[in-house]
C-alpha cells in the first residue's frame, strides 16, 4: 500500500511546502496514492522510489489545478517585503511536463489499460 504520508514527504523534498499548504496537500497525497497503486501491475512495486514520485508529482498537478480554479495567482517567492507573485499557468504546465515525465519512468510498474480498436 502507497502510503500518503511518504507521498507528502518525497513532495516536501522537491518543492517548499508552507505550513498553510501542508494540510491541503494532504488528500491530493492520499488520492494520487490510491489512483496509481490501482493501476500496478504488481502490488510488490507500491514502495518502488519511482511510483513514489509518481503519486507526488500528479498530488502536485491536481493540487495546483484545484487551487488554479480558485486563485487568480500565487506567491511564488517572498524576501522581505517585496513578494512576487505569477500566474498559474506557467506553474500548472511545469507541474504537468513533471507529472509527465514521472509517468514515463514508472509506465513499466503500471498497467496498460489503454483501449484502441483498429477494425474488424
Amino acid at each position: 500500500m502507497i502510503s500518503q504520508w511518504e507521498v507528502f514527504e518525497r513532495l516536501r523534498q522537491v518543492i517548499s511546502i508552507s505550513d498553510e499548504d501542508a494540510p491541503a496537500l494532504l488528500p491530493f497525497c492520499k488520492a494520487a496514492a490510491l489512483s496509481v497503486e490501482r493501476r500496478l501491475k504488481y502490488k510488490r512495486d507500491s514502495g518502488n522510489q519511482l511510483i513514489i514520485m509518481l503519486c507526488a508529482m500528479t498530488a502536485l498537478h491536481r493540487f495546483l489545478l484545484s487551487r488554479s480554479a480558485t486563485d487568480q495567482e500565487f506567491t511564488s517567492f517572498r524576501a522581505g517585503d517585496v513578494t512576487v507573485k505569477k500566474g498559474y499557468k506557467e506553474t500548472l504546465q511545469a507541474a504537468s511536463d513533471l507529472e509527465a515525465a514521472a509517468f514515463k519512468e514508472a509506465a513499466h510498474l503500471l498497467k496498460d489499460d489503454a483501449f484502441l480498436f483498429g477494425r474488424i
